[in-house]
C-alpha cells in the first residue's frame, strides 16, 4: 500500500518525549572511557597544522577520560520506519536524530528546514512491535555496524523483528549471520519501502558522531568475533587504493614498506564480513589510513596496536575514540594535502616514508609494549 505524501515537523527527542509522544528507558548507564594517551608514532601534535575532526575534539589527552552518556532505548506508539535509512515518523513528527546522515534524501523524500516530506512509500507490513537497527548511511560500512547494528548489544531478547537495512551493500546481509539469533529475527527494508509498527524501539547513546563509543558496543563486538575463527596474520596494512575518498598518493610505496617489515596487505572492501573479524581478531599489529574499514576495530583484542596515518587536512579522531573503548594502543601519523581547492575527501595526499619507518621502529609500537 502506498502511503499518501505527506509534511512531517522535524522534532527533538526532548520535545517527542515531553508531548508524550516517546518513551524513555536508560538500558546502559554512562560514566567515562579512559583516554589513553597517543603511544607511537607521533606523539606530541603541538606544532602540527592540521583540521581536527569531529568538532571540539583535540588531540590532546583527557585527564578525566572520555565522557560517556548514558544509552537511552525510546519507544514510539504507532511509528512508521522509512527505508534502509529508517526515518521515524510518530504522528505529524519526523524524529530529528534519525535524520542523521540521511543524504542524498531517502528516494521521494526530502528536507527543508523544519519540514521533511515523505512520499512515493510503500508500506511493506505492519508490524505489533519491533527494534530498530538502522541508519541514515547505512551504506557506509563504519555507519552500518556501529551506528546501526551496535545497537544489538542492548536489545532484549525477544522474538519481535529486528529492522534492518538493505540497500545492495553485500554486508548488510552477510554481517547477519555473524550475530548470534540475528538472522531469524531480520526484517529487511529496501530504498522504497516503510514499516508500520504498533510499539517501536530505538536506542540513542551508543556514539556519539565520533566523539563517544560507548562501552555496551562491546557485546557486539565479542559476539561476532566468536562467530568467526580469528586468523593468523599478526600485522596487517589495511590498504585503500581502492578507495576514492582522500586517496594517499603514495599508497603503493606505503604498502610495499609495510610488506617488506612483514605486514600483511589487506583490501577490505574485496572481503567477506566474516574474513574481515577473523582478520582484525586474529591481527596485534595493524597499519591503516583513516577510513570506514577501521571500525573493525570493535573485533580486536584489548592489547592489539594500531597506527592510522592521517592527512593533515581530516584529521579525524573517531577510531582514536573506538580504540579507547576497546583497549586498542593507538598511534598516528600526520601526512600532507596536496595543494588545491575543494572537497576535502576529494583530496589527495601523501605520508613521508621516514614518518612511518619511525612509527613502525617505536618501541611502543612492539608486539610486548
Amino acid at each position: 500500500m502506498a502511503l499518501a505524501p505527506r509534511f512531517y515537523q522535524v522534532a527533538s527527542l526532548n520535545t517527542l518525549s515531553g508531548g508524550g509522544l516517546a518513551r524513555a528507558e536508560i538500558v546502559a548507564s554512562g560514566g567515562s572511557v579512559p583516554d589513553p594517551p597517543l603511544r607511537f608514532g607521533q606523539t606530541d601534535l603541538a606544532a602540527c597544522a592540521m583540521d581536527q575532526q569531529p568538532g571540539g575534539v583535540d588531540w590532546r589527552t583527557l585527564p578525566g577520560g572520555v565522557p560517556i552518556g548514558p544509552a537511552v532505548r525510546y519507544t514510539f506508539d504507532d511509528a512508521t520506519v522509512h527505508g534502509p535509512e529508517g526515518v521515524i515518523t510518530v504522528g505529524r513528527y519526523v524524529v530529528e536524530p534519525t535524520l542523521d546522515h540521511v543524504w542524498p534524501p531517502l528516494a521521494g523524500a526530502w528536507r527543508d528546514g523544519g519540514l521533511w516530506l515523505a512520499h512515493h512509500q510503500f508500506t511493506a507490513v505492519r508490524l505489533a512491535e519491533a527494534e530498530h537497527l538502522l541508519h541514515g548511511n547505512c551504506r557506509n560500512y563504519y555507519h552500518w555496524l556501529l551506528d546501526g547494528l551496535g545497537r544489538w548489544g542492548v536489545c532484549p531478547t525477544a522474538s519481535f523483528p529486528c529492522l534492518l537495512p538493505w540497500s545492495g551493500a553485500p554486508f548488510q546481509q552477510a554481517g547477519l549471520a555473524l550475530v548470534p539469533g540475528l538472522s531469524a529475527r531480520a526484517l529487511t527494508l529496501a530504498p522504497g519501502q516503510a514499516v508500520e509498527v504498533g510499539r517501536l524501539h530505538w536506542t540513542a547513546g551508543l556514539t556519539g558522531v565520533g566523539t563517544q563509543f560507548h562501552p555496551a558496543l562491546r557485546r557486539l563486538g565479542n559476539a561476532m568475533r566468536l562467530s568467526a575463527a580469528a586468523a593468523d596474520s599478526p600485522a596487517l596494512y589495511i590498504c585503500r587504493d581502492d578507495a576514492s575518498n582522500r586517496p594517499l598518493r603514495n599508497e603503493a610505496a606505503v604498502a610495499r614498506f609495510c610488506a617488506d617489515r612483514g605486514f600483511h596487505i589487506v583490501r577490505l572492501a574485496k572481503l567477506p564480513v566474516m574474513d574481515q573479524v577473523a582478520l582484525f581478531a586474529g591481527a596485534r599489529r595493524i597499519v591503516a589510513p583513516h577510513g570506514a574499514g577501521l571500525a573493525n576495530l570493535l573485533f580486536c583484542r584489548p592489547g592489539t596496536a594500531v597506527l592510522e596515518l592521517h592527512m593533515d587536512r581530516y584529521v579525524n579522531w573517531c577510531f582514536r575514540r573506538l580504540a579507547a573503548t576497546m583497549e586498542v594502543r593507538y598511534g598516528c601519523v600526520i601526512g600532507q594535502a596536496e595543494p588545491g581547492e575543494g572537497p576535502v575527501h576529494a583530496r589527495a595526499w601523501s605520508l613521508g616514508l621516514d614518518q612511518l619507518e619511525a612509527a613502525l621502529d617505536d618501541p611502543g609500537f612492539g608486539l610486548d609494549a
